[in-house]
């Protein structure tokens, strides 16, 4: 009896492995979701829908080895910049790599000479929700390891790397109106707009840490050091939603950014998009041409919607003034 079970112990663990080999190389390495081997190219894996948080840095830092760029670190709100906003390449770590400070930090931190030396300028986008204490998985791995690169590869087969192979297919198939590309670009097709009349319900509470504070401090500091130039910048918000939230809260948000940095180019309310719905794709995000309006003011340096310790209050104050105003037309 006891030999009997032990044999029948033994197929389970043999078939549970053989389904897992085969469903890593079907995953994987056929269908590769996000780009991380490019071994089959076809017409159901050609586009790729999704980016990996693990992998995504390790496939962009890369490049910089060998090409020069602008880098943008950011949310699902940065997603859209691409290299057509400016007179160069752009390598988007906003589809991968999310914002935060620490993350953004140790993936810096590890750049060779070589690669710093390739960087034009970083975009960073000082989102709201991104100040939290959660700890770096690169703080652990070594970009410049492809020990590390493949472990990440093979060991990261888990229902959200089988969703997005499955969606990789289907949209390829089928077809969608976005893709990401080889830079993290996010390139859509067609246009969404928002719908100012649809009930707003969604909002990203600003928060952050004293932790936080400190990495955002390390990475400014990081890039003196390196003489890299790097413009911090805000989300630019449509009127409808900044109708809606607490702005006194944005302010003590930004008022603890400016502690640690130097100034940020504040894009809360402009008067160039955030009257107008079209420039919205949701309540909350900006689309492809209202980001390549936002381009333009950072490449030019506008110094109007700079924001620093000395002017911040005055111009809090007179976002809030502007949306009072807007509440009795």
């Amino acid at each position: 009896m006891i030999f009997k079970l032990s044999t029948w112990c033994k197929s389970v663990v043999f078939i549970f492995f053989g389904l897992f080999t085969i469903g890593t190389i079907i995953v994987t390495v056929i269908i590769d979701p996000y780009g991380e081997l490019n071994i089959f190219r076809t017409d159901f894996n050609k586009k790729k829908y999704a980016s990996s948080y693990t992998t995504g840095p390790f496939l962009l830092s890369e490049k910089l080895k060998y090409d020069r760029y602008s880098l943008v670190f950011g949310t699902s709100r940065t997603q859209l910049i691409n290299s057509s906003m400016i007179d160069g390449k752009i390598l988007n770590f906003s589809t991968s790599l999310y914002a935060n400070p620490s993350d953004v930090y140790h993936v810096l931190k590890q750049l060779n000479e070589r690669q710093l030396s390739n960087i034009d300028t970083i975009y960073y986008l000082v989102d709201t929700h991104v100040f939290t204490d959660k700890k770096s998985l690169y703080e652990n791995l070594d970009l410049h390891s492809k020990r590390d690169f493949f472990k990440q590869v093979f060991m990261s087969l888990d229902s959200m790397k089988i969703r997005n192979a499955v969606n990789c297919v289907n949209n390829n198939i089928k077809g969608y109106d976005y893709y990401i590309n080889e830079f993290g670009e996010n390139i859509h097709d067609t246009h969404r707009i928002f719908d100012p009349n649809s009930k707003i319900e969604h909002f990203r509470i600003p928060a952050f840490t004293k932790k936080s504070i400190a990495y955002l401090k390390m990475i400014d500091t990081l890039c003196k050091s390196k003489k890299l130039k790097i413009k911090y910048f805000t989300p630019v918000y449509n009127i409808w939603y900044l109708k809606k939230v607490d702005m006194e809260l944005y302010r003590l948000q930004y008022k603890a950014f400016l502690t640690a940095i130097d100034q940020i180019y504040d894009f809360h309310l402009l008067n160039s998009i955030s009257y107008d719905y079209h420039y919205f794709t949701n309540v909350d995000h900006a689309n492809t041409e209202a980001n390549r309006i936002i381009m333009k003011l950072l490449l030019s340096e506008e110094k109007s919607v700079i924001i620093n310790n000395k002017n911040i209050d005055y111009r809090f104050e007179s976002i809030i003034r502007k949306i009072k105003m807007y509440d009795k037309l």
